[in-house]
């Protein structure tokens, strides 16, 4: 992959799994888009080592202003995002119901 390359991944994530979304050393994404096709699937922080692991809890939902205190990325899904992610700071998924798909979108930046 190069600088402004598209970055896609559909993932199936079965009841109970998880998955990093880790670029490789040197190279940095911007995320634009996580959809999950139903509730359950859920987002953390996390660093290289996997030594620190935070669930990202900060969300809006449509037509609303106020916070939700939910990880869940059913939440995320109507709203455009800009995440960035480098080797050593990344995303984890994860689901805590059946088995989901996830959809992610993003550009390459370094």
């Amino acid at each position: 992959m190069a600088r402004g390359d598209a970055f896609v991944q559909l993932i199936q994530l079965p009841t109970g799994g998880m998955v990093d979304i880790q670029p490789p050393a040197g190279v940095e994404i911007m995320i634009t888009a996580i959809i999950a096709d139903g509730t359950g699937v859920k987002l953390r922080a996390k660093t290289s080592g996997g030594v620190t692991s935070q669930d990202l809890v900060y969300a809006l939902t449509a037509g609303e202003t106020s916070a939700v205190a939910t990880s869940e990325l059913a939440y995320l899904t109507v709203r455009g995002i800009k995440l960035f992610i480098t080797n050593s700071v990344f995303i984890q998924l994860y689901n805590t119901s059946s088995t989901r798909y996830v959809f992610i979108s993003g550009v390459q930046t370094k």
